[in-house]
């Protein structure tokens, strides 16, 4: 098509290549200020950053290891209660 215009949201990860803050944030459907407040709150720090010159850039590796380990407790399975069978 002459004149699209490529989209700024990956598609899938490749570990060796720098995300944006707005690549990222579109990758996990979220806003690109949610991205900012983790960083400043260290929410998640899993999460790691990089500054390159002026720049907030995400490593891929480092995006699929946050997504592989960061699981929210309430995924896990219920516990068995005591003497439950």
């Amino acid at each position: 098509m002459v004149g699209a215009k490529k989209s700024s949201v990956p598609s899938r990860i490749v570990p060796t290549q720098l995300y944006s803050t707005v690549a990222l944030a579109g990758f996990l459907s979220i806003r690109p200020q949610t991205l900012e407040v983790w960083r400043r709150l260290g929410t998640h720090p899993a999460l790691r950053w990089r500054r390159v010159g002026r720049r907030i850039r995400y490593l891929g590796q480092d995006i699929l290891d946050f997504l592989d380990e960061d699981v929210s407790p309430r995924t896990e399975p219920k516990r068995k209660r005591r003497g439950a069978q």
